[in-house]
């Protein structure tokens, strides 16, 4: 069984949403107030806990992610038009799984780098003291 931290669950959540968020204001030349940023990142953080404990169909899930995904943008952004909001929604998806693949990527790389980089230990006869001959 796999063990999964709450408050560390929650933070990688935050943090992910808040940035995706952040960077798809910058993109489309948005201007959200930090507030409604942090407001729609906690709402994106304190969704992820119940999804994984809870949800096991994955339509159900891919569903409820996309809902909470539009109810991110609209607290973000604010509804200006239909077109304008669409628009967000599929920026902040893309944005957010190009960051997805950059950290999978970094992390794989660096469990790469590390086992490469791997040194055994000597074997205890190399350290076991000279016997006189």
């Amino acid at each position: 069984m796999q063990v999964i931290y709450a408050d560390i669950l929650f933070m990688i959540n935050f943090s992910a949403d808040y940035l995706a968020l952040y960077l798809t204001g910058k993109i489309l030349c948005l201007r959200p107030r930090r507030i409604r940023l942090i407001l729609a990142a906690l709402i994106g953080a304190i969704y992820a806990l119940p999804a994984m404990l809870f949800v096991r169909q994955a339509w159900l899930l891919l569903f409820l992610s996309a809902a909470v995904l539009c109810l991110m943008v609209w607290v973000s952004f604010c509804y200006t038009g239909l077109r304008r909001y669409l628009r967000a929604i599929l920026a902040t998806l893309l944005i957010s799984c190009l960051l997805a693949g950059a950290i999978t990527l970094l992390y794989r790389g660096i469990a790469h780098l590390t086992r490469s980089l791997e040194i055994e230990a000597p074997s205890p006869t190399f350290w076991s003291a000279p016997t006189s001959a």
